[in-house]
């Protein structure tokens, strides 16, 4: 697997030369007889100065836990992965050492078939996906004696979660020889052409998430890329230990999927320049009329697909909080976006009348402040324009006749136009909100961008 040419991994010891980190990556997805998991990597990490190698032990500890031949079809679900995965990293993160002593290791490990990635984070590493020239930062909540990662404040978590998905909850604490690990996990969509990136401390604390980016798509070859990150790392800090490893998702029959973003003739970008000026000029404001009526969230109860989550139901609004329910075109309230320093009407109803007053409630989903999941949706370029910019923690505050309702935004998904999974229901109060994405592009949108927040406090 060393000759494959989508998989890279470099470490520098630092000044020291301390075998503070290890590493590995696996690409099997060109195999001749294929099977179910296309990648596996890890990175550790530990503190101090160690005079052995926890970090490579660990990963030894991890490998005999995990041998992806051995894992079927069948067992690719969120609810085993999860498990699994969790058991694995926290027996690899907590080592027994002499007497009462332990070594506390950061292990990250991500586990890929040809649609996800699962991954499992105990300490201070990072897992990152460049996709479509954008960097997400999947690192899930965990903690390992007492140490946690700090994920970025510049950057969405992107969630593609599914019914049942533990999603990016900590998975509860596993107790290894006195210590405890408690894992985190999470589970993303990946496609042909996206980069998984891990990383120790000591390369993202010295290198920014841009100069990642820009190296990735500036040099197609990653082992080349994550060399070179290593060794701008240590030049920046060289008593540190820095490690990066990564992997492209190249699908079969292909050698390579080239993400950089290359150089034009200037006899091409003239002819690019005026064919974008000449169609897009034409066609934009069409699109965009076109766009405008035709955007809305109308599905029904029965487009939701029952059989994947059965035990879930669109609930009818108590009765005591909304006496009356509102009828479609109705003024219900207004949402504020403290970060945005914004105040948004809200218009019962998703159709293109109700869009252009306001931001719209799916009526088939609860009012606000109701234990389920309530939707609203919006234009990209209108009242969610600026929808972007929010991060996690960002707080949402929607007042109705009901009472005023506090939600914190807890995650972001990026997810198809026809994706329905935007309005199941929810086992307890959540906001949703949905936009078209990209939010600059002619023409119908392909993608809706989704935020995701939980409700924290209410007063009726």
């Amino acid at each position: 697997m060393a000759e494959a040419n989508n998989v890279g991994s470099a470490s520098h010891p630092g000044e020291k030369q301390l075998a503070r980190d290890a590493h590995f990556v696996f690409d099997y997805s060109h195999r001749r007889v294929p099977m179910p998991i296309i990648s596996y990597m890890a990175v550790a990490d530990a503190p101090g100065q160690p005079a052995e190698s926890p970090a490579r032990d660990a990963l030894d500890l991890l490998k005999e836990a995990i041998e992806p031949p051995m894992i079927v079809e069948e067992e690719l679900n969120s609810e085993h992965m999860h498990a699994f995965i969790s058991e694995a990293v926290s027996s690899a993160g907590v080592q027994p050492g002499s007497g009462d002593q332990q070594a506390a290791v950061s292990v990250t490990t991500v586990i890929a078939d040809r649609k996800h990635a699962y991954i499992g984070n105990v300490g201070t590493n990072r897992v990152y996906l460049l996709h479509n020239e954008r960097l997400y930062d999947l690192t899930p909540t965990s903690e390992l004696s007492g140490s946690a990662p700090a994920p970025t404040d510049n950057i969405l978590l992107l969630e593609v979660q599914q019914e049942g998905t533990p999603g990016v909850e900590t998975a509860g604490g596993h107790i290894i020889g006195g210590s405890q690990a408690a894992v985190g996990y999470n589970e993303v969509e990946i496609v042909p052409g996206d980069i998984i990136i891990l990383c120790t401390d000591g390369l993202y604390n010295s290198v920014s998430e841009e100069e990642m980016v820009e190296g990735m798509l500036s040099t197609p070859d990653v082992q080349r890329c994550a060399s070179q990150l290593t060794r701008l790392a240590f030049s920046r800090n060289p008593s540190d230990n820095a490690t990066m490893t990564t992997w492209q998702y190249v699908a079969p029959g292909e050698s390579e999927v080239k993400l950089s973003r290359g150089k034009l003739s200037l006899v091409k970008v003239l002819f690019l320049g005026f064919m974008v000026l000449g169609i897009g000029c034409m066609s934009w404001a069409l699109f965009n009329i076109w766009e405008q009526s035709h955007y809305s969230l109308k599905y029904s109860a029965g487009d939701i697909n029952v059989k994947a989550a059965p035990s879930l139901v669109l609930h009818a609004p108590d009765k005591p909080l909304y006496p009356v329910y509102p009828a479609e075109g109705d003024n219900i309230g207004s949402l504020t976006i403290p970060a945005l320093e914004q105040k948004l009407p809200i218009i019962e109803g998703t159709g293109a009348d109700e869009l252009k007053k306001g931001v719209g409630h799916f009526t088939q989903s609860v009012l606000p402040g109701l234990e389920d999941n309530c939707v609203l949706s919006g234009h990209r370029d209108t009242v969610f324009s600026r929808l972007g910019e929010l991060k996690i923690g960002d707080q949402l505050i929607v007042e109705t006749s009901a009472g005023t309702y506090t939600y914190e935004i807890k995650r972001g998904r990026i997810v198809d136009k026809d994706d329905k999974t935007v309005i199941v229901p929810a086992d307890h109060a959540i906001l949703t909100l949905t936009t078209c994405y990209p939010f600059v592009y002619i023409g119908s949108a392909p993608e809706r961008y989704i935020l995701i927040a939980d409700l924290v406090t209410s007063k009726k």
